[in-house]
């Protein structure tokens, strides 16, 4: 993910339309399998700002997801 450092914060371009900041979602990659690739570039983004959506949009949209978390780096 693209990130930068200003004011001692990390920011990247995924902006959390809620806030209108960088997302703080501890969620670093977000892999979506659907049936057309606009359909998992969205959800991918969405995603990465709201992680818990995850199981609900993967229903109802027929998903496929991994999502990476800071976490899980080996």
């Amino acid at each position: 993910m693209r990130t930068w450092e200003h004011d001692g914060a990390t920011h990247h371009h995924i902006i959390d339309p809620a806030t209108s900041e960088s997302s703080t979602s501890d969620v670093i990659s977000t892999y979506v399998l659907a049936r057309t690739a606009l359909i998992a570039d969205v959800m991918a983004t969405i995603l990465l700002i709201r992680p818990e959506l995850d199981h609900e949009l993967s229903k109802k949209f027929h998903l496929q997801t991994i999502l990476l978390r800071k976490d899980q780096i080996l």
